[in-house]
């Protein structure tokens, strides 16, 4: 029959079903990173609810959208989503990837200090 989605997914806040029996497995697949990436996540927003592998991460997180909130942007960023459409997990990504740059900037910073720390301590 046109238009029959038979293959669904049994997850019950999911809702999505698909045509081809290959399209529910990679569906499913993403349902599993998710959960492996929220294993490595145990920091938590308490305003959205995404989380953060590192507590600076979190606090990142949560003074940008504080931020935002005073200046009147971004007010839907604090409607909790279904994780139910590909895109917003992308977004997610790459909210996920900045935030591992800027963590990758403050860990070459605290060596930097370090190294010059050491340097200091070798003249001495």
């Amino acid at each position: 029959m046109v238009g029959e989605r038979p293959y669904k997914c049994h997850l019950p806040d999911c809702g999505r079903a698909f045509i081809q029996l290959s399209n529910l497995q990679q569906h499913l697949r993403n349902h599993d990173a998710q959960v492996e990436r929220a294993k490595n996540r145990p920091f938590h927003c308490n305003i959205c609810g995404k989380g953060f592998a590192t507590e600076s991460s979190l606090r990142t997180h949560t003074s940008k959208i504080t931020r935002e909130k005073k200046e009147g942007e971004g007010e839907k960023r604090f409607v909790k989503k279904e994780k139910t459409d590909f895109k917003e997990e992308e977004e997610e990504d790459e909210d996920e990837d900045e935030e591992e740059k800027e963590e990758g900037k403050e860990r070459e910073k605290m060596k930097k200090k370090m190294k010059k720390k050491e340097r200091t301590n070798e003249r001495t």
